[in-house]
């Protein structure tokens, strides 16, 4: 492995196994022991803070994303890694890591907990560079009425839209698992190791391909249940990206580029759905709005006459023609022209335009849509989970339809009409779904000889 070029490093580890009212799990220290060690050992520079037993409490906690919003680094070639191992779980939709005195009641339970916002938030703070957040979570069965069904759905999106490189241990729905005599370790730290101290390149996706790999002959070898880790990837130029030495990697691809093109109406499905494909076809996956909510951050700073993003989208770029694929072409800027991707959310009519118009992939274009009442109570789960004060006000289903009707203005009307995307209801069980775009998009790359 090549020396690394971090000028600043910093890691945060934190192991739990023992809880006062959660239940115990066996290897989480000693696999936080083995992650400190390794990268202590491959950056000799790292700044290294390993946290773990009963003296971690939610306020240690809490002084933990304190010490990271401060460090204040200005140097421009730095990083920053978080891991955790030990219970996570969703509750109303939004992710929580576990202290040691987490409370088993529901609601002491969330506020004696660390949300994957607030620490998000935090490393934003930072100042740091690049990143890097691993979360080894879901570990068993807390309680009855918290499960870990959903872990991970927001804070994929979130860590996309605010630039940051996570992995996770398990798809939504799945435990992350440990293994007793025969490695001693949970299966993912366990892989997740291995691959950083024998890869060649440790890029965001070469890592997340070669430990699903080794967990997937893990969990074969010694019949455990199904377990697939995923990694996102923001933002998006950083896909090639060696986050242990620094270093960008460049090669060539053989092939042309898939690229998955998902559009359709708000919260029908395209994020799930383009995670999903990411993980099955190991794609960087871009989120538009990831771009769309960076270029309204930014004008905020400038000029505060908008409330929310719709109408900056409405009045900076529906309203002005060469706004309009202004987002297509910060994507493209940015994409270096060479990975296999997938792409989600485009609004406007001339977005998709200038994506197709690329001649560098192949594109496999999708159309999701879904009823308006179940987009709305995903909408609500949402913006309940990440309490935007800017957008945290009242909205009925009749306001929904109107912004469904100003986005099909927008061009999405169009877009569902154009003859080569192949439009797919979700409107059923979410594995239902899932098959039948992947059936669909499997069928597409067999008949462009490109192989999985």
């Amino acid at each position: 492995m090549e020396k690394t070029v971090w000028k600043k490093a910093y890691a945060y580890i934190i192991g739990m196994n023992k809880y006062q009212h959660l239940r115990t799990l066996s290897y989480c220290e000693k696999d936080a022991e083995a992650f400190a060690k390794t990268i202590s050992t491959i950056i000799p520079e790292i700044k290294t803070e390993l946290l773990y037993g009963t003296s971690f409490t939610i306020e240690k906690f809490k002084n933990v994303l304190k010490e990271i919003e401060n460090i204040g680094e200005q140097e421009e070639s730095s990083v920053l890694f978080f891991y955790y191992s030990g219970h996570g779980f969703s509750y109303e939709g939004k992710d929580y890591l576990t202290s040691y005195d987490t409370n088993n009641n529901i609601e002491i339970m969330k506020v004696t907990s660390v949300s994957t916002i607030d620490l998000i938030e935090a490393a934003n703070k930072s100042g740091v560079n690049t990143v890097v957040m691993i979360f080894d979570a879901c570990r068993n069965f807390i309680r009855r009425d918290v499960t870990n069904d959903s872990f991970g759905n927001l804070t994929a999106e979130i860590s996309r839209r605010k630039g940051i490189i996570s992995f996770f241990s398990c798809s939504p729905g799945e435990y992350s698992q440990e293994l007793g005599n025969e490695i001693s370790h949970g299966i993912y730290t366990y892989s997740l190791i291995q691959v950083i101290q024998n890869c060649k390149h440790c890029t965001p996706l070469s890592i997340n391909d070669s430990v699903i790999k080794k967990v997937s002959e893990l969990v074969s070898e010694y019949n455990l249940s199904d377990q697939k880790p995923y990694t996102t990837v923001g933002p998006i130029e950083k896909v090639n990206l060696d986050i242990i030495t620094g270093n960008e990697i460049s090669y060539t691809n053989e092939k042309k580029p898939i690229c998955i093109l998902i559009v359709g109406s708000s919260h029908a499905g395209k994020s799930g759905i383009g995670r999903f494909l990411a993980t099955e076809y190991n794609l960087g996956h871009y989120e538009m709005s990831a771009l769309a909510h960076n270029r309204y951050e930014n004008f905020k700073k400038e000029d505060a006459t908008y409330e929310n993003m719709s109408d900056f989208l409405e009045y900076q770029l529906c309203a002005k023609n060469e706004n309009k694929d202004i987002l297509a072409r910060d994507l493209l800027a940015k994409y270096d022209g060479r990975n296999n991707i997938v792409i989600s959310g485009p609004r406007f009519v001339e977005e998709v335009e200038t994506l197709i118009s690329n001649s560098n992939w192949n594109i496999i274009p999708l159309y999701i849509h879904s009823d308006p009442k179940i987009r709305l109570d995903r909408f609500l789960t949402f913006k309940k989970s990440i309490t935007l004060s800017a957008e945290s006000k009242e909205i009925t289903y009749k306001d929904f339809i109107r912004q469904d009707m100003r986005e099909l203005d927008w061009g999405l009307a169009k877009i569902a009409t154009l003859t080569n995307f192949e439009m797919i209801i979700n409107d059923g069980e979410i594995h239902e779904f899932y098959d039948k775009v992947k059936a669909h998009t499997q069928s597409v790359i067999t008949k462009l000889y490109l192989s999985k």
